[in-house]
């Protein structure tokens, strides 16, 4: 067994005894020197969480999306298979390229202006102090030229009084998540993210 292998081991029974060694660490390390893969592993990691803690993930933007990129595709197929010769489809061109940049610019639109940067979007949940926020947004940050933080964001608007919004900002050093073999940490995402979410509450 490797000295990496054996350190998974010791150090999830040392840190949390009694429990499943796969509820501690991540199964697979990552590139320490690579910030989008630090970043993307915590961001799956809260996805995961959200999910046993019930929050329900809003699919319509991806679905309308993928539409989106379906609808285009059928418009490039058209635009070089159709029926008439070259001279004679002047239109039938024109409406395809019309077509694909309304297809565009709308896709763009949306990851823009109401996706943004987020990597979860609920639209219910289960807690309570939050019944009115259904929607809740999360959005992270980490750029080590910055600094070495992570940084969450949540934000919501109450489903009621529409003009009130309440949004928090959680960081952590990114070196608390990872260990020296570059394994992730869950258990202590899962206290980052549930302090987030207390921390969300108290803004009311």
């Amino acid at each position: 067994m490797s000295k990496e292998s054996e350190y998974y081991k010791e150090s999830a029974a040392e840190e949390k005894p009694k429990v499943k060694i796969e509820d501690l660490l991540s199964k697979t390390s990552v590139n320490k020197y690579d910030p989008y893969q630090l970043k993307a592993t915590i961001d799956e990691e809260i996805v995961n969480i959200l999910e046993t803690k019930q929050f329900k993930e809003l699919n319509s933007h991806t679905d309308f999306k993928i539409l989106l990129g379906l609808i285009s595709c059928v418009l490039g197929v058209l635009s070089h298979f159709y029926f008439l010769p070259f001279t004679q489809n002047k239109h039938n061109l024109l409406g395809c390229v019309a077509g694909y940049v309304i297809c565009t610019v709308i896709y763009y639109y949306i990851e823009k202006y109401l996706q943004k940067d987020s990597f979860f979007i609920s639209m219910e949940h289960k807690i309570n102090a939050l019944k009115t926020f259904p929607r809740i947004v999360f959005t992270s940050q980490f750029n080590p030229d910055i600094d070495y933080n992570y940084t969450l964001k949540l934000e919501s608007t109450d489903e009621k009084a529409k003009n009130q919004s309440i949004s928090h900002e959680h960081k952590l050093a990114i070196t608390k998540f990872y260990d020296q073999y570059g394994y992730l940490h869950k258990y202590i995402v899962r206290d980052f993210l549930d302090e987030a979410l207390n921390a969300l509450i108290k803004k009311k």
